[in-house]
């Protein structure tokens, strides 16, 4: 099913794939330990979580769960990006760059990620400028509330995190960074 748009301001977003261990750990964590804190603030909440290969045993918690949808593999991230009000990176292990952080904050969409999350992007993004990084799991439900119920304060964490992102990682940004370092290399 294609995700409606969240005119209500009350859609919280998980994109990945769930066939790999540190994000459905982490899903299962988020659902377990912050979703209910936040579910009980906002009874309206929805967690929407994108991404295939979720086991049944991931997809029964889903199910049991309140206000959470899992739509599975979708063909395009377009329409969830769209209609999500807030972003989140429940990561707590596994390293590298994080995608979907980027991937999300180049949609326009405020984030909200782990401690972990953050290991792969902090030379780029700052916590509190760009995005919102959770200490723990009652950090990580107040920062999601905070932006559901403040959404002047969530559009400020996207447009912020967009624009790093589109002076970082556009077209533009690599080829500037490609002409220099080929610059440097032919003087040297």
């Amino acid at each position: 099913p294609v995700p409606e748009v969240d005119e209500a301001g009350r859609v919280v977003l998980f994109v990945g794939v769930l066939g790999w261990a540190p994000n459905a750990e982490g899903l299962s964590r988020f659902i377990r330990n912050v979703w209910p804190s936040v579910v009980q603030r906002r009874p309206d909440a929805v967690l929407r979580v994108v991404g295939g290969g979720a086991s049944d045993e991931l997809q029964r918690l889903m199910i049991d769960a309140p206000g959470v949808e899992y739509l599975g593999w979708q063909k395009s991230l377009f329409p969830s990006y769209e209609a999500a009000t807030v972003c989140v990176c429940p990561v707590y292990r596994g390293g590298g760059s994080k995608i979907k952080i980027l991937e999300a904050l180049a949609h326009r969409r405020p984030m909200v990620i782990t401690d972990q999350a953050y290991e792969g992007v902090k030379e780029v993004l700052r916590n509190g400028a760009d995005l919102l990084v959770a200490a723990d799991d009652s950090d990580f439900s107040c920062s999601i509330l905070s932006l559901l119920e403040n959404p002047h304060e969530a559009r400020r964490l996207a447009d912020k995190g967009y624009a790093t992102i589109a002076s970082t990682f556009s077209k533009e940004a690599f080829y500037k960074q490609v002409s220099e370092v080929v610059g440097a290399v032919s003087q040297a």
